[in-house]
């Protein structure tokens, strides 16, 4: 309706004793200029228009049209972890000192002295978002620091990046679909999922009896929250048991617990096309199954009523789907999950991650 071609058709046709519309005439090169610019004119009008409804806005357009129900984009957050520091004894840490993985750089929080052979600190990424979730033992290069020998670190968690759009969309969606108000379950849903690093929230009302709530939450990345996640959860909701001096009113106790992740390990006999990687096939599969397993992650419904409460499954057919879609795997001959060949059932407060992939 609003192509340039049309649209130059149509003023051709309106052109009144015009001396010339064939191409490369006067007429038909203003018709041209003319329609051009409608055409964008045309898109301009239906981008303005899409930039309105939460459904289609995008990037600042959404913050705004979020910021009518109250709500803002999460920004990023780093990843902390704790830093095994090795040297003799007396050997000082001073808050802010630097090691490095291969890429990233990570600072102390804390400082320290060496007492006996090692001293562990918490450390936090320089870098904000999930990249900086790294592995046991990434970090290795201690230069710059007097006396010490060597490092090793635990796995650093709760790096998260800034709030995508379909993120943000779905929360604020959430809100207005699931209206919270009088400390209803959706109430709690919509408090802890604003708190920066929770991405997914199961609401267990009276899980314990009459004044109890229990909130169960994921990180932003679809894992287990870290301690210190699941308490600023608590403290920002109900931090004196039930007291109302904060969100959650007079007389509800709210417990906030986070998911058992539980390792699912693979094995397969595959038949790949001549020339294929193994362990690129590995590590495909690998972050393909995770991809699955954090879309699995408290999916459904965000509030639980005991009688409510079900189960999770892992497809075992899914699985055999993810590895033959994957480029050189020609055929499955045999495959197992947790060593069965059947879909793996998870409690509904358990969550599946990439365990071992063994490939023969």
């Amino acid at each position: 309706m609003y192509s340039s071609d049309l649209i130059i058709r149509r003023i051709k046709q309106e052109l009144r004793n015009p001396a010339n519309k064939i191409e490369g005439s006067l007429g038909s090169d203003n018709a041209q200029a003319v329609g051009v610019e409608l055409e964008r004119v045309y898109k301009y009008i239906d981008w303005v228009n899409d930039m309105h409804f939460v459904d289609t806005a995008e990037d600042e357009y959404l913050d705004r049209k979020a910021l009518d129900y109250g709500l803002e984009r999460k920004k990023a957050t780093a990843s902390r972890g704790y830093v095994t520091f090795y040297g003799p004894s007396g050997t000082i840490i001073p808050i802010g000192a630097i090691v490095r993985s291969d890429t990233l750089s990570f600072k102390t929080l804390e400082s320290g002295t060496i007492e006996d052979t090692n001293i562990r600190l918490m450390c936090e990424c320089t870098t904000l978002g999930k990249k900086g979730n790294v592995p046991e033992n990434a970090i290795e290069d201690y230069r710059g620091i007097n006396g010490i020998t060597r490092v090793d670190n635990e796995e650093f968690r709760g790096g998260v990046d800034i709030e995508d759009d379909e993120s943000f969309r779905n929360r604020l969606l959430l809100y207005i679909r699931y209206p919270g108000t009088s400390g209803n379950a959706y109430h709690y849903m919509h408090w802890a999922l604003s708190v920066q690093g929770v991405g997914r929230v199961l609401v267990f009302p009276l899980w314990n009896g009459p004044g109890t709530v229990k909130v169960s939450i994921l990180d932003s990345n679809a894992r287990a929250a870290t301690t210190e996640l699941i308490n600023k959860v608590k403290n920002y909701i109900d931090p004196d048991d039930g007291q109302g001096t904060e969100l959650a009113p007079i007389g509800a106790n709210l417990t906030v617990t986070t998911a058992t992740e539980i390792a699912i390990n693979i094995n397969l006999t595959l038949t790949l096309k001549t020339g294929t990687d193994k362990d690129i096939v590995k590590a495909e599969i690998k972050e393909k199954l995770d991809k699955y397993y954090r879309k699995t992650s408290y999916a459904g419904e965000p509030t639980r009523r005991k009688e409510d409460i079900s189960f999770t499954m892992v497809s075992y057919a899914k699985m055999i789907d993810i590895v033959m879609d994957i480029d050189g795997v020609l055929d499955v001959v045999t495959a197992t999950m947790n060593n069965k060949k059947e879909n793996v059932r998870l409690e509904v407060e358990q969550i599946p991650i990439v365990g071992e992939v063994v490939i023969v």
